[in-house]
């Protein structure tokens, strides 16, 4: 339900509201059909009722006409048809219909038993009208208190029970009509009750679903706008309807709010730190303004100091000029050494260079050595994994002598079983071969008393025939048995001797799996013992990859240290060739530095003019100076406007902050 949206609640709610609406409708009008259905049977149980009613007044009539007739000594006048009077005619009629059909069984009895008296009546008004033509009153009188009287009564009886029984039928009906509206009323009760009680269930549903949750939304609106503007609140969503989807979004929504207001406080925070900065920057620009102007003044007395300096140089340039000449002396005894030093490092670079050579020819053989080193090491390896795999193999050869040596051990005891077996079965066909015997005795005497039979029976003539055919009968049961006997040994003769062969059989199985035991034991043996001969050499193997691993570290670190020879053997080979290089460059540069001392003297010349004319220059900084003064003048009190700037910034920063405070985030 939580799922469901409101809408889809509503329509359902709606729904449910409708088709109860339907069936109260469908039950009263189901309810109103069935009473008028009542009604109208009801209607017609009266108007058959009436109907009886009516012919029966008709036969009363009749009857009185027909007594009066009687009294007058006169001929009968009314109807003697049974069948064409009223009676007859709705009688018949009716006795047709489908409504006939549908009346209770003893009503349909009452109205066949109406019949017959009803024909008798018409029947004796017949026989009365003829009497009355022979002139014998008294036997028509007779005939109408004997036949007529009587029937009449049983009719109106029988009539009397229709209408009780349409009496009975309108009452049923009626009854039914009243528990039909009973039930409807019962049945309209509770469904009212049922849509009210649906309805209020609705309006909870609706009042817990939506108003409730849109008053909560208001609420927090209420509080963000005149409240302490919580920003940190959210709305719970346990529904997934168009209020929780609401819900989700306002959080949402909320959450946006909330990281707005954090990111104008924070950057509400910078704008404050940044305003408390420009005043301190401002500051520190007009203290720097005031100090410029003091430096500048320093600058001025130093500009003044460097004038008097350039005059001192000037001097310094004619001391310097002669200092040249002792260098150019010092510069050509420098060349002359370095020359003496090029030839001896010439000399200490080709020694260098063979010593380099015997280093690499001597790395290169312990490369070979360790070349030659990994692959021995290589190849024991294979050999100790191949003789890891010889000794799993051999455990598995182990293994399954040990299995073999269980499966004829169990064979063995198996063995041993069927020959107990067969001995069993040897002395049971003895035993049954003595039980043959007697029974072949037994047949043998059945056979001789079968024999004595017959003679006592040709003994007795005609009286011993019955016995005599018995006797033969006898007789030849016992040839059967006998010749069936006769059979079984020799099936069981048959039997001991094969199982003499497999008495035989199971003793040479015996004797072949103890061989096979034999040959198993000394397999396992010898596999045990090569097993353990394959670990001592798979031990021995990696004894010996360790100590070539070994080797081959010792050969790896001889021929680092060998490459690392040869690297300082060429590198004392570059130094000297470099030694030899730089001798050669510093005779050069001497050579150069003789021919620049005479560039310098003529530069120390030019430093003479250049001198004059940094006098000059100083004077213009000095000019320049003043100007410098009067812009750092400007500054500072452009240092203080924007001092004044940063506190009105400052001033704004202080209205933002208290208006982010209103929210609590």
């Amino acid at each position: 339900m939580k799922n469901m949206s409101i809408k889809m609640k509503i329509t359902i709610s709606l729904v449910v509201l409708g088709a109860l609406a339907v069936i109260i409708g469908f039950t009263g009008f189901y309810s109103a059909q069935f009473i008028a259905n009542i009604e109208t049977e009801v209607q017609e149980n009266l108007l058959l009722t009436r109907r009886i009613r009516e012919v029966e007044i008709d036969h009363l009539d009749w009857r009185q006409e027909l007594s009066d007739t009687l009294n007058e000594e006169g001929l009968f006048q009314g109807q003697l048809d049974y069948t064409a009077c009223n009676l007859g005619t709705w009688y018949y009629d009716f006795i047709e219909t489908e409504e006939f059909s549908s009346l209770p069984a003893e009503m349909q009895q009452a109205l066949r038993n109406m019949e017959e008296p009803h024909a008798a009546i018409h029947t004796s008004a017949h026989d009365i009208n003829e009497a009355i033509r022979a002139g014998d009153l008294e036997e028509a009188q007779q005939i109408y208190r004997s036949t007529t009287v009587p029937n009449l009564e049983e009719v109106r009886r029988l009539m009397t029970q229709v209408n009780n029984g349409y009496g009975q039928l309108s009452d049923q009906l009626i009854q039914q009509s009243m528990q039909t509206q009973q039930t409807v009323l019962t049945i309209t009760v509770v469904l009212i009750i049922a849509a009210i009680i649906i309805a209020v269930i609705v309006g909870l549903m609706l009042n817990k679903g939506a108003i409730k949750p849109i008053q909560r939304v208001t609420d927090m609106l209420k509080d963000i706008a005149e409240g302490e503007g919580d920003l940190t609140t959210r709305l719970e969503i346990d529904t997934q309807d168009e209020v929780g989807m609401m819900a989700k979004y306002f959080n949402q929504f909320v959450e946006k709010i909330q990281l707005t207001v954090q990111d104008i406080n924070a950057t509400t925070s910078t704008l404050k730190k940044s305003s408390d900065n420009l005043g301190e920057v401002a500051d520190t620009m007009a203290a720097n303004s005031e100090e410029l102007s003091s430096k500048m003044e320093t600058v001025s007395a130093a500009v003044e100091q460097i004038t008097a300096s350039i005059a001192g140089t000037a001097e310094a340039s004619d001391e310097a000029k002669n200092n040249l000449n002792v260098v150019v002396s010092a510069v050509e005894e420098m060349n002359a050494t370095l020359r003496n030093m090029a030839s001896a490092s010439e000399q200490s670079s080709a020694g260098a260079q063979s010593v380099s050579e015997l280093v690499n020819d001597i790395s290169r053989k312990i490369q070979n050595s360790a070349k030659s080193t990994n692959e021995v090491s290589s190849a024991v390896n294979s050999v100790v994994t191949a003789i890891k795999e010889i000794n799993i193999s051999l455990n598995e050869v182990s293994e399954n002598c040990e299995r073999s040596m269980e499966i004829t051990a169990s064979a063995e005891e198996k063995a041993e079983e069927t020959n107990e077996i067969i001995g069993n079965l040897d002395q049971l066909s003895t035993q049954i071969g003595k039980i043959i015997d007697v029974i072949n005795d037994i047949a043998d005497q059945t056979n001789m008393l079968a024999l004595n039979a017959a003679i006592e029976a040709a003994g007795a003539g005609e009286a011993g025939k019955g016995f005599a055919v018995v006797a033969n009968e006898v007789k030849e049961l016992a040839k059967q048995t006998g010749e069936a006997t006769e059979e079984i040994r020799s099936q069981i003769e048959n039997m001991q001797t094969r199982t003499t062969g497999a008495v035989e059989a199971v003793k040479s199985i015996t004797e072949v799996i103890q061989e096979i035991t034999e040959i198993t034991n000394s397999i396992a043996a010898a596999v045990t013992e090569q097993s353990a001969t394959a670990g001592d050499i798979s031990d021995a193997a990696v004894n010996a990859s360790n100590e070539v691993n070994a080797v081959n570290l010792e050969i790896e670190e001889i021929a680092n240290n060998a490459a690392e020879a040869s690297r300082g053997v060429a590198e004392i080979s570059e130094g000297v060739n470099e030694l030899a290089r730089s001798a050669s460059e510093i005779s050069t540069a001497s050579n150069e530095v003789a021919g620049n001392v005479e560039s310098v003297s003529q530069k120390v010349d030019e430093v003479a003019r250049s001198s004059e004319e940094i006098a000059n220059g100083t004077n213009e900084i000095a000019e320049n100076i003043v100007d410098v003064n009067s812009v750092a003048a400007d500054a500072a009190s452009g240092a203080g406007e924007t001092s004044e700037a940063a506190k009105e910034l400052a001033n704004i920063t202080n209205t933002l902050e208290d208006l982010v405070k209103q929210f609590k985030v």
